[in-house]
């Protein structure tokens, strides 16, 4: 019910967004707009450290009502462009929910109706945030050629934006994995090279909550792009780099997930069980369906390289259990 009253409230806002703006009286003040966006920023750091990210849609689909009755009322022109940006923020965190929960269309379409209302505002940096988000959904799919046909507009987005943020780079570390898995092995290194220049940002990188990039996790990312293109040996390195800065689980059973691939391809199946079942045991505790996903992904290489044997039946098995659970 919350799903559907989230698509609910998103799809009547996004109507009212290009047809409410009138002159006169606004009951929407620069005060009640801060404390919006208080909310707003205050959902996102909540979400950043809650395991169990499904908890948090009651309170964004409030949040995402308190909007829309803002966008209701006689709003003036300049306020429906900031309620226009608080929105497509609080769409693309409630897409971030379903989307780790493993509801790929209502994600898909809290992030396409995100992208509408940051252009509405002209908002550069953050359509283009919304835009990449829609695009994992393709690359989670290995829809790999989708996503960089939608990666390709959010940089043409990203490039109208602010220079001093970080979401040139974060479309460039999206656009690298998806290259990396369409074999396109120069495209991955032109743009891993454009997401490292995140280290060349200086003052604040990110806002810690829409635009979260700081090129923390680009080495658990290089490694996943050098996997997909059969590169072992340079992937693990990168991920024990990446293992030693601070990760969030999701990041983290990814990781692991990253590591089995590589213990899979050197046969090493009392790696590859270690591995796997510290990645099952963080799906279990975050009820990730994200986590799951990786998991399964896994589970296909191995029934394809390892095929009917006692040790891949029980990291099989093992797989099965956890995405019942998740």
């Amino acid at each position: 019910m919350i799903r559907r009253d989230l698509l609910r409230i998103a799809l009547t806002s996004g109507a009212l967004m290009s047809t409410t703006a009138l002159n006169g009286p606004s009951p929407t003040t620069p005060e009640s707009l801060s404390d919006l966006n208080a909310v707003g920023q205050h959902l996102w750091r909540v979400y950043g450290k809650t395991e169990a990210k499904t908890t948090l849609m009651p309170a964004v689909a409030e949040h995402l009502q308190t909007l829309h009755d803002h966008l209701s009322s006689r709003s003036r022109a300049a306020d429906i462009r900031r309620l226009c940006e608080l929105h497509s923020q609080a769409l693309q965190l409630s897409g971030e929910i379903l989307f780790d929960a493993g509801l790929y269309d209502e994600a898909a379409d809290n992030y396409a109706l995100a992208a509408s209302a940051a252009r509405e505002a002209d908002a550069f940096d953050l359509w283009s945030c919304a835009m990449t988000r829609y695009a994992l959904i393709s690359t989670t799919e290995h829809r790999w050629r989708e996503s960089l046909e939608v990666l390709d507009a959010a940089a043409r987005v990203a490039a109208r934006g602010d220079s001093t943020q970080p979401s040139r780079q974060w479309v460039a570390s999206v656009q690298a994995e998806a290259s990396a898995h369409a074999g396109a092995e120069h495209d991955t290194q032109r743009y891993l090279d454009r997401a490292l220049t995140v280290h060349h940002l200086t003052g604040p990188v990110g806002n810690g909550g829409w635009l979260r990039f700081d090129g923390t996790r680009l080495p658990e990312q290089e490694a996943a792009c050098l996997i997909a293109l059969g590169k072992f040996d340079r992937a693990e390195a990168r991920l024990e780099t990446a293992l030693h800065a601070p990760t969030t689980p999701r990041r983290t059973a990814a990781i692991r997930c990253d590591q089995a691939t590589i213990a899979l391809y050197r046969n090493d199946f009392d790696a590859v069980e270690s591995y796997i079942g510290a990645a099952a045991n963080l799906a279990v505790r975050t009820g990730s369906s994200y986590i799951a996903a990786k998991l399964a992904d896994f589970n296909s290489n191995l029934n394809a390289s390892a095929g009917a044997s006692r040790r891949a039946s029980t990291i099989t098995g093992l797989i099965a259990s956890t995405i019942r659970q998740t």
